[in-house]
């Protein structure tokens, strides 16, 4: 009996050990599995981190480089050229992380303080939110979330209101300059056709108070009605004068590898018809034309190969199309429909633009000639509009299927052209006396004129460098003519 009783407190000692053993067991087990679990989520939140850190300051740097690239939206990031650039809607990072970089609007109130909503929007500051997101476990996300701002104030230290002219430059022939491109020392200027005389100038521009002619290209037969610049490449808008001549002459390529001898070559798109305006995003050429009964009116180049773009597709407008401007994944267009002054194209699918929005300027009928675009702000100009009706336009694009008014100024006639930058917008004009303007849009809800210049003729285009402004036109003893900013 003695020997069977302490057989069973034997038998209980070990089930006791053992339930003790697998305690102490299991609770190092949980201690070492919590232990690994918060090392995981440790390297996984640094991981995290050092992708919003870097998505940061991939935002600063194409804010540094240009801020009117940094429009609203949610962006992925693409290193590939070199240089941080804006690239899809996010990006992924093996089967982990999700990254998004988010640009908004700045909000302010009547006394410039940062606020959530209304007030109004601060032309030259963005907010960039980077989220990092991953799955820990199935039935744990995790996000991780930085802010910064974005500011563009340095060229508003131009004092437009005591500019003056500091240069003029008369160019071979007497047809009108119709368009300019400035790119560092450099500007591009192109005239309609001008009989023997070239259509294509290059000028040295590095002292503004002293600008030359360094090179020249001839068309012969074409007009240039637009120019846009990549790399050594500049794109023409060319018109056809012969009528009913099929040849490609809608876009005229001119290499200024080396500027004093641009080699000259010609792109087609289908149909016949006179290109209006060009503009480049990417690897992409935009390229705006008259009504045309074939085809559209919108057609988008391939730039694989920048000396010989090759069509990838068009959109029927049903107008003329005179201006375009594309700024990341978006198309302005300035048309000549009644009610529709400027129409918006997404086109990060280049090849199908998809229309994502429109204004109509009210009351008028005028139709549009240029549009910029700065952020989320529009700046629309249009021909001559009766009844006191505006000629310049701020647009708020943030939500582009309800485009909204900011501001407008009374150009009181034809405004040609539009380069829109931090304070101020320049424009080309037809008014009598006033050909050249300044516009201060340090107040967007109220622009206002701070100067103005008498050209002695129409004014077509005007590109800008620094506090410089270069206005082309149509006097034929000074188709150029700088205008400084002290």
């Amino acid at each position: 009996m003695k020997n069977r009783t302490r057989n069973c407190f034997a038998i209980v000692e070990v089930i006791v050990a053992m339930g003790l053993f697998a305690i102490v067991v299991s609770g190092g087990v949980g201690a070492a599995v919590k232990a690994f679990s918060v090392n995981r989520l440790g390297e996984e939140e640094s991981s995290a981190h050092f992708l919003a850190n870097e998505g940061i300051e991939a935002a600063r740097a194409i804010a540094a480089r240009n801020y009117y690239d940094v429009a609203n939206g949610s962006y992925g990031l693409d290193d590939a050229t070199g240089r941080w650039e804006f690239s899809g809607s996010s990006d992924i990072f093996g089967d982990k992380f999700t990254r998004t970089v988010i640009i908004s609007d700045v909000h302010r109130d009547g006394d410039g303080n940062i606020i959530e909503a209304g007030g109004y929007i601060d032309l030259f500051t963005k907010r960039a939110t980077v989220d990092v997101e991953w799955d820990f476990s199935p039935a744990r996300p995790n996000q991780i979330s930085l802010t910064t701002y974005l500011t563009h104030w340095e060229e508003s230290i131009c004092d437009w209101s005591g500019g003056s002219v500091t240069e003029t430059l008369n160019l071979s022939g007497s047809a009108d300059a119709t368009s300019i491109v400035v790119d560092g020392n450099y500007a591009y200027v192109g005239k309609k056709s001008n009989s023997s005389n070239p259509e294509f100038f290059v000028l040295n521009i590095a002292d503004p108070a002293n600008i030359s002619v360094v090179g020249t290209g001839q068309l012969n037969l074409y007009s240039i009605n637009g120019l846009t610049k990549k790399g050594n490449y500049l794109y023409a808008a060319t018109r056809d004068l012969i009528e009913g001549l099929d040849i490609a002459t809608e876009v005229t390529i001119f290499n200024v590898t080396n500027p004093a001898a641009p080699v000259r070559t010609f792109a087609s798109i289908p149909g016949v018809h006179e290109a209006n305006a060009v503009a480049i995003a990417g690897n992409y050429l935009y390229v705006v034309t008259q009504s045309s009964s074939s085809y559209g009116e919108f057609f988008v180049m391939n730039l694989a190969n920048p000396s010989n773009p090759t069509y990838l597709g068009d959109v029927e407008i049903g107008a003329h199309v005179y201006g375009i401007t594309v700024r990341g994944n978006r198309a302005f267009l300035a048309t000549a429909i009644s009610n529709r002054e400027l129409i918006v194209y997404d086109v990060s699918d280049p090849a199908n633009p998809v229309e994502i929005g429109f204004y109509d300027v009210p009351l008028a009928g005028a139709n549009g000639q240029s549009a910029d675009y700065t952020g989320s702000t529009i700046h629309l100009v249009t021909r001559d509009n009766a009844g006191g009706i505006p000629e310049y336009h701020l647009l708020n694009s943030a939500n582009p299927a309800a485009i909204t008014l900011i501001g407008a100024y009374d150009v009181s006639s034809r405004t040609n052209w539009v380069d829109a930058s931090t304070g101020f917008s320049l424009l080309a004009t037809e008014k009598t006396n006033e050909e050249f303007m300044v516009i201060s849009t340090g107040n967007p809800s109220a622009p206002t004129k701070i100067f103005s210049q008498d050209l002695n003729g129409v004014a077509f285009s005007v590109g800008r460098k620094e506090c410089n402004a270069f206005v082309v036109g149509a006097n034929d003893s000074q188709e150029v003519t700088v205008v400084t900013a002290p």
